[in-house]
């Protein structure tokens, strides 16, 4: 009986201005910051964490939810 493998591949993507992007796309939304920060999958206080970080960092599944929330696209793609 052959076993199946799952592989693993880590790809990070520096995207200037991406904070400022999603910062703007949240004010312009009519919903509440918290209550965007929730239906996409993550707290206020992670987000606030990562909008004053030095060298912010967030996954790739917590941007497609926040695009999907805000019904944006933050042009953020990864290469093959």
């Amino acid at each position: 009986m052959l076993l199946d493998m799952r592989v693993i591949r880590r790809q990070e993507r520096s995207v200037p201005g991406l904070v400022e992007k999603i910062q703007a796309a949240m004010d312009a939304s009519d919903l509440a910051i918290t209550t965007i920060c929730g239906k996409a999958g993550f707290s206020y206080q992670y987000w606030r964490s990562v909008a004053r970080a030095k060298d912010p960092t967030m996954s790739e599944e917590n941007i497609r939810g926040l695009e999907r929330v805000l019904g944006v696209d933050f042009g953020v793609t990864f290469e093959d």
